[in-house]
């Protein structure tokens, strides 16, 4: 588990992820308040790794985050 440092749109990912229960990245960047998608994407990646989030495929097939 890598060690990073979580800023306010972290804890805003993972507000709107426990009021939704899952989100794709798309809805995320929207949401968060990210500038592109790609920042977003890699943002969320960090967090995955870091053990902060998992990826299931809930809906229709498509991979969302959970926390």
């Amino acid at each position: 588990m890598s060690e990073i440092r979580l800023v306010d749109r972290d804890y805003e990912i993972f507000r709107e992820i426990e009021r939704w229960r899952v989100a794709l990245g798309r809805h995320l960047e929207e949401l968060a308040g990210f500038t592109g998608l790609k920042a977003c994407q890699r943002r969320l990646k960090k967090l995955k790794e870091a053990g902060y989030l998992e990826r299931k495929r809930i809906l229709f097939g498509k991979r969302g985050f959970t926390a």
